[in-house]
């Protein structure tokens, strides 16, 4: 915020804590003497490393969720694969059986 209490920040948030805006005074901000205003820096500086902190802990949430997901897609794929198999081999046997029965000698 400037001085006047009128922010020039973007309405948008941005991660990094960066601000858009107009360029105004809002980075080096000095009072009427000509000396900076304290904390100013260290705040925004917190704001980005809090912020980055963030960030990172989204992407390890995301990266644990793919692998999640992933193992998850495996597990299925196997699970369908099995049950293909085991129907063949079901199929396999009543077709067999079925031969056997219509296969008899009448005499």
């Amino acid at each position: 915020m400037s001085k006047t209490g009128v922010s020039n920040a973007s309405p948008y948030w941005n991660p990094l804590g960066e601000t858009g805006g107009d360029g105004g005074t809002d980075g080096d901000e000095h009072d009427e003497g000509g000396q900076a205003e304290g904390g100013t820096e260290d705040a925004r500086d917190r704001r980005r490393e809090r912020a980055a902190a963030v960030l990172a802990r989204r992407i390890r949430r995301r990266a644990s969720m793919r692998d999640l997901a992933r193992a998850l897609l495996i597990g299925a794929l196997v699970t369908l694969a099995v049950l293909a198999v085991e129907i063949g081999r079901k199929a396999f046997v009543v077709i067999h059986r079925a031969d056997l029965t219509t296969s008899t000698h009448i005499a």
